[in-house]
């Protein structure tokens, strides 16, 4: 004896209804909306606020954030704009591979600026020993900058972590459906 599914099945009936999944899908496709807008333009708005930041830092010396938040802000738009061509598996997995490496580049260059501003702030320590007390506008200077270049660069790290979060999303989407 059949059961009722194979019957249906032999006759071409389907009574089976798509099945939702429940909670949160790691997965997730480059149309659909996450918080009022598709991933893809999130993670174009991210990397505008990147380059915006990164400008600041070029004024304080640091061009290599420009270079890296550019490079980031083109492969966006091409995936946006030709995703025939690059909203592929292997398009989103390049970009993955270059956000994990900007991440790492900026958590590296922020522990360089922070060992640098202790030792700065060591050698200030040792010539203040003999100081008669002067105000000391060269580590007033120095502060700004460190605390500015401290607080882009932390801003910068945590809007390319979710973007590689987003991207990661994507490429595991396209790698379910190559």
């Amino acid at each position: 004896m059949r059961t009722q599914n194979e019957s249906d099945r032999k006759k071409g009936i389907s009574n089976e209804e798509s099945r939702e999944h429940a909670g949160f899908e790691m997965a997730a496709e480059p149309d659909k909306t996450w918080c009022c807008c598709s991933p893809r333009f999130h993670v174009l708005a991210q990397c505008i606020v990147i380059l915006i930041l990164s400008l600041i830092l070029c004024i304080f010396g640091f061009k290599e954030f420009l270079i890296w938040s550019a490079v980031a802000l083109v492969l966006t738009i091409l995936v946006i704009a030709i995703p025939k061509f690059f909203a592929s598996f292997y398009s989103f997995a390049i970009q993955l591979l270059f956000w994990i490496a900007f991440c790492v580049y900026t958590l590296v260059i922020m522990i360089i600026v922070v060992v640098w501003k202790i030792k700065m702030d060591k050698l200030m320590e040792n010539g203040k020993k003999g100081d008669t007390g002067a105000p000391n506008f060269a580590g007033a200077i120095v502060g700004f900058f460190f605390y500015t270049f401290i607080a882009c660069s932390s801003i910068i790290l945590l809007l390319s972590l979710l973007a590689t979060f987003l991207v990661f999303r994507m490429t595991l989407f396209a790698y379910k459906n190559r």
